[in-house]
């Protein structure tokens, strides 16, 4: 079977990482888009294990929660009600963020619906991966009362920010007004806020071309989206030196104590692919389930 050079496949990953799209990455590298997109979807069910295989045990003292709209395919109005939905591969899909803001860690992210199912999946992932009493904050989205709540049984403290839209009579455009700021359940929280983790979400937008609006780029297929939001998030937490703390958030969070580097994340797929075909001859990337999704 014929494969890309370490150097060629390190270049595909560094353009996707940097924003650029599955066509305008394979001109970048003079590839084929085909190649790029079958990179792409052999990473994914690496990173996913090697995230679920590090983010265990984790002791945080704070989160913040946000969720990030993106679509596949189509948007929602251009599909029948009953062929919406996330589960259905079309339409309206939500990235489900957790962000610790002392380590810029994100420990968890997930793709649903905007819905309670969805919300009570993200707060069983969260209370999963993180064994300490934690402070949490998110916007006022309903469903995560619930869902913390039983998620956590008893063991966090969560407040809201309730952010406040509408018009002046100097000005007649809907916007941003006030945010009103109230603890839920558990001990009072000193700082609600989820200005942290919003800005995680333009670094999605900025990062992912699946994600910049009004753009030809969005997703086709559910897991070929599921694939690149593995890639983006394994580059912020153990590749990227975050500016503020001048290391990785993986380092800060005592996970790891050395650097990746886009280098090592090849030689971990060459690994990953001598090992599965040793174990598996008919093994694709593609085949593979999404596990946690």
């Amino acid at each position: 079977m014929n494969r890309l050079s370490e150097e060629k496949r390190a270049l595909v990953i560094r353009c996707l990482l940097d924003g650029n799209s599955m066509r305008g990455t394979a001109r970048i590298a003079q590839v084929s888009r085909q190649t790029v997109t079958k990179l792409l979807i052999d990473l994914g069910p690496l990173l996913a294990d090697f995230h679920d295989r590090h983010m265990q045990h984790l002791e945080i003292q704070r989160l913040e929660l946000d969720e990030l709209w993106s679509f596949i395919g189509k948007k929602d109005r251009n599909l029948a009600p009953e062929a919406r939905g996330f589960n259905n591969g079309e339409g309206s899909v939500w990235t489900w963020l957790a962000l610790d803001p002392t380590t810029k860690l994100v420990p968890v992210f997930m793709l649903g619906d905007r819905d309670t199912e969805s919300a009570i999946r993200f707060a069983e992932e969260i209370a999963w991966r993180v064994t300490s009493n934690v402070e949490i904050c998110s916007d006022a989205h309903e469903p995560y009362v619930e869902a913390i709540w039983q998620a956590f049984e008893g063991r966090s403290h969560y407040a809201q920010v309730k952010k406040i839209y509408g018009t002046t009579p100097d000005d007649r455009r809907h916007r941003y007004l006030k945010s009103e700021r109230r603890t839920v359940y558990g001990k009072p929280i000193k700082d609600i806020s989820t200005s942290l983790v919003e800005r995680v979400n333009l670094n999605c937008r900025m990062n992912m071309r699946r994600y910049t609006r009004k753009t030809s780029g969005f997703s086709r297929k559910k897991h070929n989206h599921w694939c690149a939001l593995q890639l983006h998030f394994f580059a912020y937490n153990f590749v990227n030196i975050h500016r503020s703390i001048r290391m990785t958030p993986a380092m800060k969070a005592g996970i790891c104590s050395d650097l990746l580097d886009i280098e090592d994340l090849v030689q971990m797929l060459k690994e990953w692919e001598n090992m599965t075909a040793e174990t598996n001859p008919e093994f694709s990337g593609s085949s593979v389930t999404m596990g946690r999704l």
